[in-house]
């Protein structure tokens, strides 16, 4: 769960002809199976991995994140940049140590469109309990699911070339060359 204060400030009341004073208001964010299905039941499109979202749409994928219901819509209008920031970085971070060696999947693997029912359907085929997780950080319930399957197919990624586990293993040398700001 993520917790952030959006400062508040003026605005203009159309309604009463005045301006008036926003209070700080704290909100709680869940990054969730929950959350993703109820912006994907309203918009009735992917998220995960959509490029082509509107800064409305994402703003509201943030409105079904709130887990708080004292939340009026107006106060999403005073978001800073810093919150956008924390939010953007919240639904990236991966919540967990595993580590996947996506570069060695084959290139010719088809990238399926994940949606909130594609995991449930997932979570549901590996019996993994859904009310338990549905509420967790989405990339760490990714992530489980993900596991399981590569436990349940250990084969899967066997028709990997040299030459691609080369290049692979040369590019994760670079990076922590890199990163460690070493020569070698």
């Amino acid at each position: 769960m993520l917790t952030i204060t959006i400062k508040g400030g003026e605005a203009y009341n159309e309604k009463t002809n005045k301006f008036v004073t926003i209070p700080p208001k704290t909100i709680k964010l869940e990054h969730s199976l929950l959350s993703l299905q109820k912006w994907e039941s309203k918009h009735h499109k992917y998220f995960i991995g959509n490029k082509d979202l509107s800064y409305e749409e994402h703003l509201d994928y943030i409105k079904c994140m709130t887990i708080n219901s004292d939340v009026e819509d107006y106060i999403y209008d005073f978001l800073s940049n810093e919150n956008m920031r924390e939010i953007k970085e919240y639904i990236e971070d991966p919540m967990t140590g595993t580590f996947f060696n996506d570069s060695l999947t084959p290139k010719n693997k088809k990238k399926e469109i994940v949606t909130a029912e594609v995991i449930y359907s997932s979570m549901i085929i590996l019996g993994i309990p859904v009310e338990l997780f549905e509420k967790r950080h989405l990339n760490h319930l990714i992530a489980l699911i993900r596991v399981c399957n590569e436990k349940q197919n250990p084969d899967s990624n066997k028709n990997v070339s040299e030459r691609d586990l080369a290049k692979h293993y040369s590019e994760l040398n670079k990076a922590r060359r890199a990163q460690m700001k070493t020569k070698g």
